[in-house]
């Protein structure tokens, strides 16, 4: 059955959208009419709702996977890249559920098994209304789709209500996405700009105007870097196309690797940080600046040395905390902030093979007493790029309970070949927001499949654009960009020895060079008054007697500014 919405509402929540509604009985109205259930019992009940007359008991689960599903109707999601999810849960017993909205694929290839949503639930939180844009796999050999709610433990007992999936819907009431960003940026990232000028005597105020110089931009628009390349340059005493590329179209850098520990002390006592000590040096020279990428690795066997992975208990303790106090002390004043333990929603090695459950709680602290001027990063993936944000906010939410001083809250965007989906984006970002910590785009990058790169290009300007208008991103990494220099090739944006920018490359310079760039002439506003609302960064501007240059200034605009010359 497919139910086109001008105007729908879900009985008692007030989900009022355009689209089409995948679910059919939603809201348990009708029993349990389109719901079936698998591995457990289900019930439609009055005496525990969220709105309406009912909602849906599922008890007696005897697997990680078992709970109520529903078949989707192929016609109204095969050719959608997305939807909304929304729908309201409640623990009727237990303390916590860890669960997800899952699809089940029947293929030409058998069954495939895809993860819309991965969310938390605690007893103490009562009802629970979550809404989520999801992203859908491709449908090209699918023959059928379920819908299932499945999470651990067997012994929670969820009460759901208000399940709805609206694909098609339309938000962008105001205007396209772009335009409200393109508002949001004008706002947030822009600020007005006036300068008053004195002449001498023998000047005519009609012959002058202003030189308007954008050096660079106050946002960190910045990339992951090649340490033993960069330290190249440095010593060859001149930068090559690869350096050359970086210092003109980046303004913040990090090592790919050459900071993490098996890079700097590959052997205990042995340190190596010639790489990275270059590049920080070659950066700073050419005002870009630098974040710390990583101190640890949660996960086991990644950059991790050989000698601190056979070590256990107490001995591992210290050496950690040896570490935090020679890294953090080796590289002062050279980074602004620090990636602390790289990846823990996906790894805990130092915790398992510490032995000590506070060990992470402590990587924190001891950074931070080393230098409390730093700001010291959580970092994960597949949280804008997958559906682990839930369990990455617990994370979050538990180190700071347990006295971490977290101070930046990074989040990894390695895209594959889909579009990004520019809500979903967009929501999870916003409800990072609620720790009130400045959030971080530390790894983007968009693998396509395409050589010419066209829809590479479109991917990463709708990302940046989305990013730079989100007054909660307060930076964008890239993470590398020469093909002879990636993790991912296809994701580079500039090729072969000649470091030719692709479609993609071409799209990022236009929006730096260009269509953020505040470089003018400008002329007089007022009585020798020159005005312009300008993006914040750091300007060289110019007064111009026609053609001669009377004298000129370096300015920074971080907010309204107004500059008086001489």
């Amino acid at each position: 059955m497919r139910n086109i919405l001008a105007s729908w509402v879900i009985v008692g929540i007030g989900y009022c959208v355009a689209g089409t509604e995948v679910i059919q009985n939603g809201g348990f109205e009708a029993g349990t009419t389109g719901w079936d259930h698998q591995g457990c019992q289900t019930s439609a009940e009055e005496w525990d709702v969220f709105s309406g007359k009912a909602s849906l008991h599922v008890s007696q689960r005897s697997a990680e996977w078992a709970g109520p599903l529903q078949t989707l109707d192929m016609a109204d999601i095969k050719n959608e890249p997305g939807g909304k999810l929304r729908y309201a849960i409640k623990l009727h017993a237990g303390d916590v559920f860890q669960y997800s909205w899952t699809l089940k694929l029947q293929t030409n290839n058998g069954v495939t098994y895809v993860h819309l949503i991965e969310e938390i639930v605690h007893a103490e939180d009562g009802w629970k209304e979550v809404e989520a844009s999801v992203d859908f796999p491709q449908f090209f050999d699918v023959t059928s789709a379920q819908l299932f709610l499945e999470g651990s433990p067997l012994e929670a007992e969820p009460l759901v209500d208000g399940v709805s999936l609206v694909v098609g819907e339309d938000t962008t009431s105001g205007g396209s996405w772009e335009e409200q960003a393109n508002a949001r940026i004008d706002q947030i990232r822009k600020s007005d700009l006036s300068i008053s000028v004195e002449l001498p005597e023998n000047v005519d105020a009609a012959n002058v105007r202003v030189e308007l110089n954008h050096i660079r931009h106050r946002f960190p628009f910045g990339t992951a870097l090649n340490g033993q390349k960069i330290r190249q340059c440095v010593e060859n005493g001149n930068d090559d196309l690869y350096c050359s590329f970086a210092k003109e179209n980046f303004n913040y850098v990090v090592l790919e690797n050459a900071m993490k520990w098996a890079s700097v002390e590959p052997n205990r006592g042995q340190f190596r940080y010639e790489n990275a000590d270059a590049t920080l040096a070659w950066a700073k020279d050419r005002g870009m600046r630098a974040r710390g990428h990583t101190l640890f690795w949660a996960v086991p066997h990644h950059q991790t040395p050989a000698w601190v992975e056979a070590l256990s208990g107490s001995d591992l303790v210290d050496a950690v905390q040896e570490h935090v106090d020679n890294a953090v002390s080796h590289f002062g004043g050279m980074v602004e902030a620090w990636d602390v333990n790289n990846e823990m929603i996906h790894g805990s090695f130092f915790v398992d093979q510490s032995g000590d459950p506070s060990i992470r709680v402590k990587m924190f602290q001891w950074a931070h007493e080393k230098d409390p001027e730093l700001l010291f990063f959580v970092n994960d993936y597949n949280i804008i790029a997958g559906n682990q944000e839930a369990k990455y906010r617990e994370l979050i939410q538990t180190l700071l309970e347990q006295g971490a001083p977290i101070s930046g809250i990074g989040v990894q965007g390695h895209f594959g070949g889909n579009p990004i989906n520019i809500d979903r984006v967009t929501d999870v970002i916003r409800d990072l927001a609620q720790f009130n910590l400045p959030i971080w785009v530390t790894e983007f990058d968009w693998a396509g499949s395409n050589p010419d790169h066209a829809e590479h290009a479109i991917q990463l300007e709708n990302f940046y654009r989305l990013c730079f208008s989100l007054e909660e991103v307060h930076g964008v990494m890239m993470w590398g960009f020469w093909d002879q220099a990636h993790w991912k090739p296809e994701a580079a944006i500039v090729e072969g020895e000649d470091l030719k920018p692709n479609a993609a490359g071409e799209a990022y310079m236009r929006l730096i060079h260009s269509e953020w760039n505040s470089g003018d002439i400008l002329d007089q506003t007022g009585d020798l008054t020159f005005e312009k609302r300008v993006f914040q960064g750091d300007y060289v501007i110019r007064i111009l007697n026609g053609e001669e240059v009377l004298g000129e200034k370096e300015i920074s605009v971080s907010e309204d500014t107004l500059i008086t010359w001489p």
